[in-house]
């Protein structure tokens, strides 16, 4: 997942010192791994906008070249000055903006831009492709900027966003919400503690008259299904620069508007769109499962053998989409098309996952469903393009529907204005007990449902890591409670943790704990959606002999109670023969103790671990 900082930023209040390198050390610390940060601004010496005065067609070349006269400023009697440019490109004319390199400047690869006589010709710097600028692999031509955006003159490097920074992360399987900007940002937010502003915070309407009729009629494979139509778009409506601009950051060619909204919308929410061409549909829409020996030729212009376990979208001509895979080439979008239809649907995972791997064709809309996609997001994401479309392409808006097979939850642990069932978390209060042998501290939150259906709510009690390093997230999950209500209902909940807790927590802790120390208290859904906090000072206890699971192996056997105890466990099976080798005996005393309970045959699980540590810490007490 390639993502520009600045993209992420736009979502997130950030101090204005934040830098790229800031926001990967975040997403360190909350478990997510970066594979690179690349930082645009690889050109140097001057780079302008440049308007192009007149295009001459050279031939007798044995391909066609064209020399341009490029306005690129004003001399110093205030006189437009042009510079003579040869440039092979085909997809700009007359008075087209675009971006050009200078004699003196150097792109990135150490490519140096000077005066060079070819093809008959004085060159005089050179017309850039979003390729040769860095900030694309689109190299089919040269960088057109929108009407209007600039003068020719002006300094392109802001422009076109070379100041800008590019973070490239490796997302795990559990974790697709994150192949999305929404999901990142909010992680950020959680991580730096600063304010989140949820794209997906925007109302969608009710159904409208139909945009077509749909009949899901396996509602395993699908649990909502919505459409919406835009009528009248201009086929001929160029993306937006800034759109384009985000898309080939992220590694996505620009195709066409209609196109380009979609794949824009995919990487905003993580909802992935399909646009059809409604004018090619015919009949009502069948959402079912494959039939033996039915054919489909997707968009790759490939055609493939259905099987029965495929999940299909069908007109009456019969399948016309492979579901959540790739869409049907007879319902492509053309460069005629000028009535859209919107498709964004929630797909069974698994059947997305199988039907991937059988047809051998990954797509980025199939890494998100086999990953689950929050089903709450899709008709905001409908509307979100549709308004695009609208905005741009100059559509009208003509019907919205939208088909749930089964009541759903939202997915994820952050909302938005479609959540069926929403929680607000209040009157925190925080109780310090330290007057017993162990002290304590109690939480009490009121759980509210303000939503419109009844729902479970897990309450969380986070505790600051005074010890946490860039590897090591800054909160622990420490105790939680779930809670069933009504909408309307509240309840107050109340959460326990004492000092032992702490010292289970982590082996560098116990010096905290036994010294005592101030800490911040969290409660929230989860450690992504912090509701409530408190700072509590917690007074210390003795508990400096206290051996955890999470002790070395050395330690244990060192102690007069747990020694004997872990001998024994250790004595006569599988793992006796650790201990016979004096090289292998040191590297086995220095692993945590809890390490050995993963080991096959080791009699001992972990909780049974945990109890022995605490049994002899009565013990001595």
């Amino acid at each position: 997942m390639r993502i520009p900082v600045s993209w992420l930023a736009e979502h997130l209040e950030l101090p204005a010192d934040t830098t790229a390198e800031t926001l990967a050390d975040a997403f360190v610390r909350i478990g997510l791994e970066v594979e690179e940060v690349t930082h645009l601004a690889q050109v140097s010496g001057p780079l302008v906008v440049g308007r192009v005065a007149e295009i001459e067609e050279l031939t007798g070349f044995k391909k066609p070249i064209r020399y341009c006269r490029v306005e690129v400023g004003e001399d110093e009697d205030g006189e437009r000055r042009t510079q003579g440019i040869v440039c092979g490109a085909r997809n700009f004319s007359e008075g087209a903006l675009v971006v050009v390199a200078l004699p003196g400047a150097v792109l990135p690869g150490d490519f140096a831009i000077a005066e060079r006589k070819t093809y008959g010709r004085l060159s005089q710097g050179m017309i850039c492709s979003a390729k040769e600028l860095g900030i694309g692999e689109d190299h089919d031509g040269i960088l057109v900027l929108p009407a209007g955006v600039a003068d020719p003159g002006t300094d392109a490097t802001e422009l076109v966003g070379l100041d800008d920074a590019v973070i490239e992360l490796a997302i795990t399987p559990d974790r697709g919400y994150c192949f999305s900007v929404r999901g990142l940002a909010r992680e950020l937010s959680n991580a730096l503690d600063v304010p989140f502003g949820d794209p997906a915070a925007r109302q969608v309407p009710e159904d409208e008259r139909p945009s077509r009729e749909v009949r899901i009629e396996d509602p395993s494979a699908c649990s909502r299904f919505v459409f919406r139509r835009v009528t009248g778009v201009d086929p001929t409506a160029p993306t937006p620069w800034w759109m384009r601009r985000r898309l080939a950051l992220a590694g996505i060619r620009s195709i066409s508007l209609s196109v380009d909204v979609t794949n824009y919308v995919m990487l905003e929410l993580g909802q992935p769109l399909h646009a059809w061409d409604a004018t090619k549909l015919t009949g009502d829409v069948v959402v079912r499962r494959a039939a033996a020996g039915e054919k489909l030729t997707t968009l790759d212009g490939v055609e493939r053998e259905l099987d029965p376990d495929d999940v299909v979208i069908c007109d009456e001509s019969g399948p016309v989409s492979l579901a959540g895979v790739m869409g049907g080439a007879s319902t492509e979008i053309g460069q005629d098309t000028h009535d859209v239809l919107l498709e964004a649907a929630n797909w069974d995972p698994a059947s997305i996952a199988r039907a991937i791997r059988r047809h051998k064709l990954p797509s980025e809309a199939g890494r998100r469903f086999e990953r689950t996609v929050d089903p709450a997001v899709a008709p905001v994401a409908t509307e979100m393009a549709a308004q695009l479309l609208v905005r741009y392409g100059e559509g009208t808006l003509i019907g919205y529907r939208w088909y749930d097979t089964r009541e759903l939850p939202v997915s994820y642990p952050f909302g938005h204005g479609l959540t069926y069932t929403t929680f607000e978390h209040r009157d925190l209060a925080v109780r310090v007990l330290d007057d017993g042998p162990q002290p304590s501290v109690e939480a009490e939150v009121t759980v509210v449902n303000t939503g419109s259906r009844a729902g479970d709510e897990v309450v969380q009690l986070y505790v600051t890591d005074p010890v946490s390093s860039a590897r090591r997230p800054a909160q622990e999950l420490k105790a939680f409670r779930k809670v069933h209500l009504e909408p309307g209902a509240r309840e107050r909940v109340s959460l326990h943790l004492d000092s032992r807790a702490f010292a289970y927590w982590h082996p560098r802790l116990r010096r905290w704990a036994v010294e005592g120390g101030e800490f911040e208290l969290r409660v929230g859904a989860s450690s992504r959606d912090i509701r409530q906090r408190a700072v509590v000072s917690l007074t210390g206890e003795d508990i400096s002999g206290m051996l955890t699971p999470a002790s070395d192996v050395g330690e244990w056997l060192d102690h007069p109670v747990l020694g004997p105890k872990l001998q024994e466990a250790l004595g006569g099976g599988p793992l006796s023969g650790l201990f016979a080798d004096p090289q292998h005996a040191m590297m086995v005393r220095s692993i945590p103790v809890e390490r050995l309970s993963r080991f096959p045959g080791f009699p001992v699980s972990e909780a049974a671990l945990h109890e022995w540590a605490a049994q002899a810490h009565d013990a001595q007490r």
